[in-house]
């Protein structure tokens, strides 16, 4: 492989690597939200609320709220892409 083809993937793959993480934590933190704190809530309350939303839930919903946070964590990890090639450049690239 030619060394500049070889600069091209590693940037790429720094390029697209933040977004990808962000992407997958929060749409599984978004996704099973009310699964974790059923059992994690310090407050009865809010344990039994999250019990009642587990309850309700369809794969239609979960498969949304995954869909909703792995957009937002794709934008945040754009951010993070974003500033991360500004800073390596100088922030003469933008």
């Amino acid at each position: 492989m030619q060394p500049e083809i070889s600069n091209k993937l590693r940037n790429l793959w720094n390029a697209i690597l933040p977004i990808a993480i962000s992407a997958l934590f929060f749409g599984l933190l978004l996704a099973f939200g009310d699964y974790v704190r059923q059992y994690t809530a310090t407050q009865s309350y809010r344990r039994r609320m999250s019990q009642q939303w587990v309850q309700m839930d369809t794969r239609a919903a979960l498969i949304r709220r995954f869909e909703y946070g792995a957009a937002g964590g794709a934008i945040i990890g754009l951010l993070i892409a974003i500033r991360n090639r500004a800073n390596q450049t100088g922030g003469h690239d933008f």
